[in-house]
């Protein structure tokens, strides 16, 4: 079920059970039919108002777990007529939820939380009910999973908003409590209060909240009513609170008088608990209080309970933070202090009583007793979702008054007697009985009674604290009493009393603090016999006491001495005769009962001496055995840059020298500065009397630190240079200048300079250590020298011979050429070196490559060729020159500048050899082509002429070998003569070119 009325007026506005909606008049509201909650879900419906219209209501809804159905679905019921209509239904919000639905309102006021669980996983869902409507993705908090079956069983939100508990209906009961967030939705700290055992509500169902939010009430179906106390700080005691209410029920709820309304099955009444704020029976649960008329079953109406909140601001607080506030207390010394929290806001407290018993509580209000008058700190620390604040006071407990009644008196009939004592500012005083005294509120008033009287003296501090003394005055015959005969030693003091009458008066005099009064304080020089005569009035007895005096012994444990660890030393004086003596304490001596011991400590110690004369006097004296336990202490071992110093430390004597002395400031002293050049070992010998120790730290020189840039070095122009030194792993590296460098932060790199430049790398090691080096590199220009051949181009004739000449450039010492060229196109015939400054040390020819090894420089050599007719129709054929070696200073080089002796035009350039082998002479036409055959040796002659006679391309003029040829004739078309004369021979034939 689930009800809600007009916040202002309180009218019904309507009802459900989770599948009908009535209105005001108990009429089935229009659309409010067939919704899909259950007749038996533990909470069916729940109705949340819309925080986007005041017109409007959310209606959610769950399923009864046995219909098969676990999906959470929500409604809206529209009131804007007087008997409301239903305008949406059912829309399905989230599945496998059990028959659990509550909510609460959100951390600003301004929307809602609702709270649905899953069926059998240990899951919260919370969804957020804001202006812009109701959220489909749930906050989903996750807890222990101690449990698979949470279908039934009621789940409740604290009144305000800081606790959620969940009740499973299984057999063995299952009860959990955790925290709510109303700013995000959020369940944590999650714990099990019970899970089955003989203490645990079986079939865990109802659940309500007291309005203090301090108690949770949980039902067992077949058992009984638990009460348990939430604001405890464990889950161990929040179990151990458990209080057992003889009482069955079902649903519990929370209602606006404060009270928790119970779910009686099976009658026609509810029951109630009057005061659910207190625990155990005192919570006053009554049986029938309200009359139903038709049997009531498990539930109650489900509502939001952050309107039944005691606590906090009117309604609810506003998720703000807590502020704590203390009411403090003060008291007299043996009388408990109150002390009360007035903070607000506050869900959670913790007092912390310093001194005090208890020294911490949870409670709103503690009763706290201190063992001593004084001032003793306070804290409150209180809490809510929010955050937490800290209040902090102080409890004063004031000292009670001392009362002083004064001695017993004994007076003549009469006569009058002074009781009480001298007054003490800001105390007042008051006796009873009144009777007989000259004023009962004096400190000291004169008593004149007439019969044997006891006066009761009560003293009032400034501050109300009170005691009480007593004092009986009789009034009869003089009896003097006085104190006991007593032995005092020399020096010393002895207080005398005597009781009896009003006045007194002692003999003799001397060595007495007052000798008319009843209580003098005796000194005297010798033993004496002190005698008192007791009177009041005309009454008077006397009687006598002896103090003894003996002689004070003295106390001699000598001068402080100083020794080393392991060495002995004689303490105290010779005995005297009568005396007993005691050494404490008794560790390092030969004996403890003697005047003079033998000390042997281990550790500087101070000898206690008590020596105890006739009387049992005593007297003490103290000496100081400081042993010289020399233990050398001094700076630990520590690394510095190159050319750093540090202050190197010792301790531990009163004497100091250092080795070896170089490179301190002084040797001589605790803490000397160190400049090392080197890592060095300083040992400290260290002096005090006759006590030695030495210890020993070292200083190390970062060796890491040293920059290496690399030896100076020259390159060509255009050329690179690797400077730097290996890397050392963890140091950082920084060139400078960056013109020309390829890793400027790197130990070794590649720099293209310019010009000659000067590089500088600074290194740092891990410890900060920074050192730099340079480098330079020097940068010269480059000389080229060249081989060459003149000419560089000759006109050849096939069988003709033909030469070059090479010129061998300044600079060079020794170099090797190499000249290549087509082995059927020449053939070498030999060298003449033509400059005396040259030597040819290595001539050699093979198979078209000439290799020439000299030395010598700026020189020529003539190199001696045979031409062959080429064996193509190429126009013009290279012999390329290459330079192997050449020995040349820095930067020169030797390049090779006409190295390309190129073959031009040769007569008979049309043509090639067929055979090499001669048969005969003869000339062949063909269409574009000739093949002609030379019989012998010698010169040919082979022209082509135009038909007008003009001669148009000559094909050889020259000598042939014999053989074969085939020729080509590249000419435009047309009609040709073609002529070949050798010796003898001669022919003329005609050419037709074509296309």
């Amino acid at each position: 079920m689930a009800s809600i009325s007009d916040k202002k007026t309180g009218a019904l506005l309507f009802y459900t059970d989770g599948i009908t909606v009535w209105n005001s008049q108990h009429e089935v509201m229009t659309g409010g039919t067939s919704l899909k909650g259950g007749s038996s879900s533990t909470q069916s419906a729940l109705i949340i108002p819309n925080p986007a219209n005041i017109q409007q209501y959310y209606l959610f809804t769950v399923p009864e777990y046995e219909s098969g159905e676990s999906t959470l679905y929500y409604s809206i019921v529209n009131m804007a007529t007087p008997k409301g209509e239903v305008i949406a239904k059912n829309t399905p919000l989230y599945t496998n939820v059990s028959e659990k639905l509550t909510g609460t309102l959100d951390c600003d006021g301004s929307g809602f939380w609702i709270v649905a669980h899953h069926v059998s996983n240990s899951e919260f869902y919370s969804f957020h009910i804001t202006s812009t409507g109701v959220s489909s993705a749930p906050i989903v908090s996750r807890h222990t999973a101690d449990n698979s079956d949470y279908r039934a069983g009621y789940m409740k939100i604290s009144p305000d908003r800081t606790k959620i508990a969940l009740a499973s209906q299984i057999p063995t009961g299952y009860l959990a409590l955790a925290t709510f967030s109303p700013l995000t939705g959020m369940i944590s700290g999650y714990l099990t209060i019970s899970d089955g055992g003989n203490t645990c509500p079986l079939f865990t169902y109802g659940l309500a909240f007291s309005p203090d939010n301090s108690k949770l009430y949980a039902t067992g179906l077949l058992s009984s009513i638990f009460q348990y106390e939430i604001n405890l700080p464990t889950e161990t005691a929040i179990r151990n609170s458990q209080s057992i209410l003889n009482i069955t029920g079902g649903g519990l709820q929370l209602a606006p008088d404060g009270k928790i309304y119970i779910a009686q099955e099976n009658t026609r009444y509810l029951g109630r608990i009057d005061l659910p704020n207190l625990k155990g029976d005192a919570c006053m649960y009554k049986q029938d209080v309200i009359a139903l008329p038709r049997l009531a079953l498990l539930g109650l109406p489900n509502c939001l309970d952050y309107i039944f909140n005691q606590v906090g601001q009117p309604g609810i607080s506003r998720c703000s933070t807590p502020i704590a506030m203390i009411k403090s207390d003060s008291g007299c010394y043996g009388y408990p202090l109150v002390f009360t929290e007035l903070s607000t806001n506050a869900t959670k407290r913790t007092w912390t009583f310093t001194g005090g018993t208890p020294s911490t509580s949870t409670a709103m209000s503690e009763s706290v007793t201190y063992p001593a008058p004084g001032k003793y700190p306070i804290r409150l620390v209180v809490e809510n979702a929010m955050g937490s604040d800290t209040a902090y006071s102080e409890a004063t407990i004031f000292p009670n008054p001392v009362a002083t009644a004064g001695f017993d008196k004994t007076i003549c009939s009469g006569a009058t007697a002074h009781i009480g004592a001298p007054p003490t500012i800001g105390e007042t005083y008051s006796w009873f009985p009144a009777t007989a005294l000259d004023d009962p509120t004096k400190s000291s008033p004169m008593a004149t009674p007439s019969n044997t009287t006891q006066y009761i003296l009560t003293v009032v501090s400034e501050h109300g604290c009170y005691a009480h003394d007593t004092v009986n005055v009789t009034v009869g015959s003089i009896i003097a009493k006085v104190s006991n005969d007593t032995s005092i030693c020399e020096g010393k003091h002895a207080q005398l009393t005597a009781s009896g009458g009003t006045n007194y008066e002692w003999s003799p005099a001397e060595g007495l603090s007052d000798s008319t009064i009843e209580n003098p304080i005796a000194i005297p020089l010798k033993t004496t016999i002190y005698k008192v005569r007791v009177s009041s009035g005309t009454c008077q007895d006397s009687a006598t006491v002896t103090i003894t005096v003996n002689p004070q012994p003295t106390a001699n444990a000598g001068q402080d001495q100083s020794i080393c660890a392991g060495n002995s030393t004689p303490i105290g004086e010779a005995p005297k005769a009568g005396n007993m003596y005691l050494w404490q304490p008794s560790a390092g001596l030969s004996s403890e009962t003697i005047a003079n011991p033998t000390a042997s400590p281990t550790i500087s110690t101070q000898y206690v001496l008590t020596v105890t004369g006739a009387g049992g006097c005593i007297a003490t004296d103290t000496v100081i055995v400081t042993v010289g336990n020399l233990k050398a202490s001094v700076s630990a071992d520590t690394t510095i840059c190159s050319r750093a110093n540090v202050q190197l430390f010792a301790s531990g004597g009163a004497n100091y020298e250092w080795f070896p002395k170089s490179g301190l400031s002084d040797a001589f002293i605790p803490n000397p500065i160190a400049s090392p050049n080197i890592s060095t070992t300083y040992k400290v010998v260290i002096t005090m009397g006759v006590c030695v120790d030495s210890a020993f730290t070292t200083i190390t020189i970062d060796s890491l630190s040293f920059a290496k840039a690399g030896g100076d070095l020259n390159i060509c122009e255009g050329d690179e240079a690797l400077i730097g030194a290996q890397s050392v792993p963890g140091n950082l590296y920084q060139w400078s200048p960056l013109t020309g460098v390829k890793d400027p932060n790197s130990a070794q790199t590649i720099v293209t300079p310019q010009a000659t430049t000067m590089y500088t790398v600074q290194v740092t090691t891990p410890t900060g250590c920074t050192t730099t080096d340079e480098v330079s590199v020097s940068v010269f220009p480059k000389i080229s020298h060249a081989f060459t051949l003149t000419p560089d181009m000759v006109v050849i004739l096939p069988g003709a011979p033909f030469r070059t000449v090479l010129h061998v450039p300044t600079g060079v010492s020794t170099w090797e050429i190499r000249l290549k060229y087509g082995s059927l196109l020449a053939e070498f015939q030999g060298v003449n070196t033509l400059s005396s400054t040259l030597q040819l040390n290595l001539i050699k020819e093979h198979n078209g490559e000439l290799t020439l090894h000299g030395t010598g420089e700026n020189g020529e050599v003539e190199l001696n060729f045979k031409a062959f007719l080429p064996h193509n129709s190429d126009t013009v054929f290279a012999m390329n020159l290459i330079i192997d070696t050449a020995q040349t200073a820095q930067c020169d080089r030797a390049t090779g500048q006409g190295t390309k002796l190129l073959l031009d035009a040769y007569c008979g350039k049309y043509f090639r050899m067929v055979s090499s082998t001669g048969k005969q002479y003869f000339l062949t036409v063909k269409e574009k082509s000739i093949d002609f055959g030379v019989g012998l040796s010698g010169k040919v002659s082979l022209e082509v002429f135009d038909y007008v006679g003009n001669s148009v391309l000559v094909v050889s003029d020259g000598a042939l070998e014999a053989g074969e040829y085939s020729a080509e004739l590249d000419l435009p078309v047309g009609v040709y003569y073609c002529r070949m004369r050798a010796g003898m021979y001669e022919y003329v034939g005609k050419v037709f070119v074509r296309f």
